[in-house]
């Protein structure tokens, strides 16, 4: 009888685990990354104001699988 339940137990944990990694719903996809870094400042004494781009950093982003993404950035 208990070997009788664990079995039953293996198969279903087995037939559990077969199924997620059968799941046909996700789909790699790949975005862009794109981030700018700028200042901004305004003198009140002077009532001027400026805005200046330090950096900006350029990428792309890909996920293979639900697991593993990479990301390129330059």
């Amino acid at each position: 009888m208990i070997r009788r339940l664990v079995l039953f137990f293996i198969l279903t944990l087995t037939g559990h685990i077969l199924a997620q990694s059968t799941d046909k719903s996700f789909k790699p996809s790949g975005k862009p990354i794109v981030q700018v870094f700028g200042t901004a400042a305004y003198d009140f004494e002077n009532n001027t104001y400026g805005y200046s781009l330090g950096r900006a950093h350029l990428g792309f982003q890909y996920q293979f699988d639900k697991k593993w993404s990479a990301k390129i950035i330059h």
